[in-house]
């Protein structure tokens, strides 16, 4: 019998004994799909489109933890979930109580709405492997290609990546990624907040541990490139970093089994020499297309054990902005809404009530952004420094720049001039058509 329908009839045995609230049962069952799994484990070179090594592993842990659960607590809500089931309901109470159980949350249920598992493409809240990342197919297969080369070759590493792109596409989601195909650790640095001590300190304790690990240097246009940038190079060019101690003292420290993966929005501020050292895997990070974006909310919406109708994905989709962390925000909204109405549906009046409350319209519009527009257009010159549209709309510079007014200019609301930014006409067409013919006067744009 081929591995996928062994794994389904225990998935579905399992699932059996929890109906029955046969604890016995689930605990013997989970035992057995944990050897099961281990056994396939053992087998290797598994990497295919089925069922790759980091899946196995993921699934034995959780169907180990379910175990130790019900041993412990009987068959809790977080095990019904992750099995797929309903959770029980008291007569007198309508809303589902949760049994006493240890802060374990089991993550990823194996099954889709039918009940039925997911072996072949795993649904995920979140992707676990590069197969089931979606959208950014050239850049994915490219770092397959390097990874599987690192395995053949015995490395823990592969070249250093340097990734380009606006917020939300997934840049922190492919690091993680390829660590985990990797086998590594992986480490997560914010640059906004690096300076030039907490990062050479940083660099002797990785150097030290001499580990393999991925090392991700979100935002690393924010360094500075006189003093932090130029640290970078030896390093990333030669895999040692080399530091004097307070005698003078030269010391190199090795960093062999590091894999330096660099993201930012801001290539302009990264130094050329530091992108030459990213050369050979440097990689534009597309924005995703509705086929992409339909893709990932339901996978999420599955995740969340909710169905939408085609009419509120197509409302989802256009007021998203194209943007992974927006999905995410939209998903949790209205699962929060659907819960509370006790529904397992999301249709168009739920989409219409999140998305009014939360204040987006239906091109993916703010009242922060529509209040940027608003103090663009009512500037007596009609253009404006990014500084003074910054105060203007209560926010500083650094967060104008970065969380709006990329998406602005990518739907061509405003341009960048030598006068500063300016209202194009798509949007002046845009703002008439929102509030009724004509533009209104200073300060009465409000969002809808």
């Amino acid at each position: 019998m081929a591995f996928q329908d062994i794994f389904k009839e225990q998935y579905r045995k399992i699932r059996e004994y929890a109906k029955a609230n046969n604890i016995d049962g689930v605990v013997s069952g989970c035992a057995e799909m944990g050897k099961i799994l281990n056994d396939r484990l053992a087998l290797g070179n598994i990497r295919d489109k089925e069922i790759d090594k980091i899946a196995l592993k993921h699934y034995a842990e959780e169907f180990s933890k379910i175990a130790k659960i019900a041993t412990s607590y009987g068959l809790n809500d977080s095990i019904r979930e992750f099995l797929g089931l309903p959770k029980p309901k008291s007569v007198s109470d309508p809303k589902p109580k949760s049994a006493t159980a240890p802060i374990t949350k089991l993550t990823s249920a194996p099954n889709n709405k039918s009940g039925q598992p997911c072996v072949a493409g795993f649904s995920f809240q979140t992707p676990q492997s590069l197969d089931e990342f979606i959208g950014q197919e050239e850049v994915v297969i490219r770092i397959k290609a390097e990874i599987k080369a690192a395995e053949k070759r015995g490395f823990k590493y592969i070249d250093n990546i340097l990734l380009f792109g606006n917020r939300g596409l997934g840049k922190t989601t492919l690091m993680e990624l390829i660590a985990k195909e990797l086998g590594v650790k992986f480490i997560w640095l914010d640059c906004t907040g690096i300076d030039k001590s907490s990062l050479s300190k940083f660099f002797q304790r990785i150097g030290k541990d001499n580990a393999p690990v991925v090392v991700g240097l979100d935002e690393i246009h924010a360094l500075n490139p006189k003093t932090l940038q130029p640290m970078l190079l030896t390093t990333l060019n030669s895999r040692k970093y080399v530091c004097l101690d307070k005698k003078g003292d030269e010391h190199v420290i090795p960093m062999d089994n590091v894999t330096f993966i660099a993201a930012t929005t801001e290539p302009q501020d990264v130094l050329a020499t530091i992108k030459d050292r990213f050369l050979n895997l440097t990689f534009y990070l597309k924005d995703y297309s509705r086929d992409e974006l339909r893709k990932i909310f339901l996978n999420k919406f599955a995740f969340m054990q909710l169905e939408i109708t085609d009419e509120a994905l197509v409302e989802c989709i256009n007021r998203c902005r194209s943007s992974i962390r927006e999905v995410n925000a939209i998903v949790k909204g209205l699962d929060t809404i659907a819960l509370n109405a006790e529904v397992s549906l999301i249709d168009m009046s739920m989409i219409m009530e999140y998305f009014k409350n939360v204040g987006i319209d239906p091109i993916g519009l703010k009242e922060k952004d529509i209040e940027i527009l608003n103090t663009i257009y009512q500037d007596d010159f009609d253009a404006m420094s990014e500084d003074t549209i910054a105060a203007r709309v209560s926010l500083d510079a650094k967060t104008y720049k970065s969380e709006y007014e990329p998406y602005l200019l990518k739907i061509g609301f405003i341009s960048i001039t030598s006068k500063g930014r300016c209202l194009t006409e798509k949007a002046k067409i845009y703002l008439k058509n929102k509030f009724n013919e004509i533009l209104p006067k200073r300060g009465e744009i409000k969002c809808l």
